[in-house]
């Protein structure tokens, strides 16, 4: 039996740390190579984190909503034959562990939008629509009269609608960039045709 170190995975360049959004898996949940074990966002992007190992996780070392530098550890997996479901999980383990190491880079897939927005809130399907939904939430949230759990409410709202835009242009973005590299896109001339 040995401990696998699962790390926070390098998302880009600029990418120095990243924030745990969830633990799909807990101490003693068993799980494949590949497997997503919890979700993270950055400033740029948020994303899955898969194991890098089949196995048992061991050990969580942050918690949900902790920022984590690129490279930490932020898990350990129990891999080998007697790593199974029912194995206790410890607190502090003893056992030697396998010195993880960290990829140069993990490249970016980005997810169906059509998934992503679904998972999101399934109401959002206009960015027009939710730019303006979102000023208005902004607008009732400056005002202050609304109860606690109102406000709650409103600006969850305002946190699908802000996904959901920011999903969008990242699509955009990526495929202005895609046409460029092809040269299928022009360059945008200021005042149209008259600076010709």
């Amino acid at each position: 039996m040995s401990l696998v170190d699962l790390v926070m995975p390098k998302l880009g360049e600029s990418i120095m740390e990243a924030t745990i959004l969830k633990w799909l898996k807990q101490p003693g949940d068993k799980v494949e190579q590949d497997e997503t074990v919890l979700e993270i966002a950055t400033d740029k992007v948020d994303s899955e984190v898969p194991s890098t190992a089949e196995g048992v996780i061991e050990e969580i070392l942050f918690k949900e909503n902790d920022v984590v530098p690129i490279g930490k550890v932020i898990a350990r997996i129990k891999v080998g034959t007697d790593a199974s479901a029912t194995s206790s999980p410890k607190l502090a383990p003893k056992e030697e562990y396998e010195e993880a190491t960290l990829a140069d880079e993990v490249p970016y897939v980005p997810s169906d939008n059509r998934q992503l927005t679904t998972r999101m809130d399934p109401t959002i399907k206009d960015f027009e629509a939710a730019i303006a939904e979102l000023d208005g939430i902004v607008k009732k949230l400056e005002e202050g009269d609304l109860s606690l759990e109102k406000s709650l409410e409103v600006y969850e709202r305002g946190v699908h609608l802000s996904r959901f835009c920011h999903s969008r242009l990242e699509e955009a973005e990526r495929r202005i960039v895609i046409l460029n590299g092809r040269g299928e896109l022009e360059p945008a001339t200021l005042g149209g045709d008259e600076a010709r």
